[in-house]
């Protein structure tokens, strides 16, 4: 949480006020007027006693202390849950106090408001909910506006306390289990507990014969004095596989206003593949191909996925450049046998020279996914990119290109369900 003091009080004043004044005023003159003590008295204590309300709902808007405790992270449309604390330090009892939350990320706009009562000394916790309905990446939840009313409804003084806490938004993977993206792996706790035996692991299959070459440690004896013949266990092989998922994040490719872009549908793009990679429990890694190239560490389980999203959460377009140069530079990297994703854009794409980059890969036994997201059906963010868009070949013919190279493709265009686009290839 962040604090950086509050602002100067602001008074406001209700129609009492002006009447309680008219009535000391009058009183006071006509006191005066007719040497009338009493009628002088009840005025000048009008005075004081409006003089008095003011100062002491004024002064307690010092003694008024207020925190906001939530996660620091959470999933777009996912609610959160805050939880206010207002403590009141002083020995007065304020007769109702107002809180109006707000959110810096949507103009300071009110997102929760409530009236508490507080006694001398009292905490009063206030939890609430809302829909993190913010697209992914940092925000700032503040400032808190604070309203002291007098008892007799004559003042409201209302500061700005500058109580800021940081919220970082992250993509929501969406939830396909039938994704043809790659076979389920045979170790299910990858990524918390994964225990590597060469070419075995610990879940038991049958029991066989035994062949030559076979260790002594497997023999399965109870069969073995059965039938007079040796036999040995036999175990399920353990697979893992690595996937390595990349993404054009090359400002070139970035079309669209707003929330509603290219990139944005990339990130979400990435975000699922790698959900569902986990979830069939292998290795992901992420590059981002953009100047400079950003990657994250190859795991799996669902603390990596959380990292995952974190890490999308703070991804932006930047740079011009090609995919097909950083898939180069990564080629060391790639496993034999593994999985590479390829999320891609439709006018920045080299493709005679990405299909023969994909060639080296299938001969390494790699297996390729595209998934392609049509930038044309997007407004155009820079001038330049009106020659882009007539320079580059139809989504048609991009998705035969690589399927031909190999790759299982999938396309996406604006507005396009993700679920549907990517349960259903080319």
């Amino acid at each position: 949480m962040r604090t950086a003091g509050t602002r100067a009080p602001r008074g406001e004043s209700s129609s009492r006020l002006y009447a309680l004044l008219f009535l000391a005023s009058f009183l006071t003159i006509v006191g005066s007027g007719i040497g009338s003590r009493p009628l002088f008295a009840m005025g000048s204590s009008l005075i004081i006693v409006v003089l008095a309300q003011a100062f002491r709902s004024r002064k307690l808007l010092n003694y008024l202390r207020i925190t906001r405790s939530h996660v620091p992270r959470c999933l777009e449309g996912e609610t959160l849950y805050i939880q206010l604390r207002v403590e009141n330090q002083s020995s007065s009892h304020p007769y109702l106090v107002g809180i109006a939350d707000r959110c810096a990320a949507i103009g300071g706009s009110v997102i929760h408001s409530l009236v508490v009562e507080l006694p001398a000394f009292a905490t009063a916790e206030v939890p609430y909910h809302i829909t993190c309905d913010y697209r992914r990446g940092y925000f700032v939840l503040g400032p808190t506006t604070v309203t002291v009313p007098d008892e007799l409804g004559i003042f409201r003084w209302r500061t700005l306390r500058n109580v800021h806490t940081d919220l970082l938004v992250c993509p929501r993977p969406l939830s396909i289990e039938k994704l043809p993206l790659l076979g389920i792996g045979t170790l299910p706790h990858v990524g918390i507990e994964t225990v590597r035996h060469s070419g075995r692991s610990e879940v038991f299959a049958g029991v066989r014969e035994f062949r030559e070459g076979d260790p002594f440690r497997f023999v399965h004896w109870p069969t073995t004095l059965r039938t007079r013949k040796l036999h040995v266990k036999e175990f399920d092989r353990s697979v893992v596989t690595h996937v390595s998922v990349f993404i054009d994040l090359f400002a070139t490719g970035e079309t669209g206003i707003g929330n509603v872009t290219s990139v944005e549908q990339r990130l979400r793009v990435a975000a699922t593949l790698a959900a569902s990679a986990i979830e069939n429990c292998h290795f992901v890694r992420l590059i981002a191909a953009k100047v400079p190239s950003e990657s994250t560490r190859s795991a799996g389980g669902k603390l990596h996925l959380q990292s995952l999203m974190q890490w999308l959460a703070t991804q932006s377009a930047r740079g011009v450049g090609s995919l097909e140069d950083v898939l180069i530079s990564e080629l060391s990297s790639i496993r034999r046998g593994s999985t590479v994703a390829l999320v891609l854009s439709s006018i920045n794409i080299q493709l005679p020279r990405l299909c023969k980059i994909l060639q080296q890969l299938r001969s390494r036994q790699v297996h390729l996914v595209a998934a392609v997201v049509e930038d044309r059906s997007y407004l155009k963010r820079y001038a330049y990119q009106t020659s882009l868009f007539e320079a580059s070949l139809p989504m048609e013919e991009i998705a035969t290109e690589l399927q031909m190279a190999g790759c299982t493709v999938y396309t996406l265009w604006r507005d396009a369900e993700i679920l549907h686009s990517l349960g259903a290839a080319v």
